[in-house]
């Protein structure tokens, strides 16, 4: 093996055959992409440009950096140390006030909700008090406990009598039942 290397490599600086080859290339993709406006064609031309125009650039020396650094504080503002104070001590107040107004204005959202969900529940055309229920007879009581025992599997005609003096005694009850619910929530 040996150390040369045959042919370029990548990373090669471009020559300047290899610069005009690519500088024609983009010109004629430019101008051909701005004709039919199809700007995705001419993407490739100008990233190799770039390339290139970054392999022939050098970086920035430290001197020339330190020369923007001045340039660039001579244009920005000159602050004082009180200023950049009362600047912290403004945006702190004034986060403050915010908070504050956004406390204000949830706090003022919730009790709104609640106020109209309590009136809401409040409607005039329901009842403030619920209907009672009349007092069942010692008819019916007596009538439910026959009812409940078991029946004579034997004597089927006992089970149905017991039905029918249930429905009997309830008939009265029913009717009070309904002429109270009537008159508690009727028109």
């Amino acid at each position: 093996m040996t150390d040369e290397h045959v042919g370029a490599r990548e990373d090669d600086p471009p020559s300047e055959e290899e610069l005009a080859h690519a500088t024609a290339l983009a010109r004629a993709l430019e101008r051909e992409t701005l004709r039919e406006m199809h700007v995705d064609a001419l993407l490739p031309a100008l990233e190799a440009r770039h390339l290139l125009n970054l392999a022939k650039a050098s970086e920035p020396s430290e001197a020339r950096l330190a020369e923007l650094y001045r340039e660039l504080e001579v244009l920005l503002p000159r602050t004082s140390e009180v200023s950049a104070k009362a600047a912290a001590s403004t945006i702190e107040r004034d986060g403050w006030r915010g908070i504050r107004k956004w406390l204000l204005v949830a706090t003022s959202v919730g009790l709104a909700a609640a106020s109209g969900l309590w009136l809401g529940s409040q409607d005039a055309a329901t009842p403030r008090t619920l209907a009672e229920l009349p007092a069942p007879t010692l008819a019916i009581l007596e009538a439910q406990q026959v009812a409940m025992q078991q029946p004579n599997a034997a004597n089927p005609a006992d089970a149905n009598a017991n039905g029918q003096s249930l429905t009997a005694a309830m008939r009265p009850y029913r009717a009070e039942f309904l002429t109270r619910l009537a008159t508690e929530y009727g028109p």
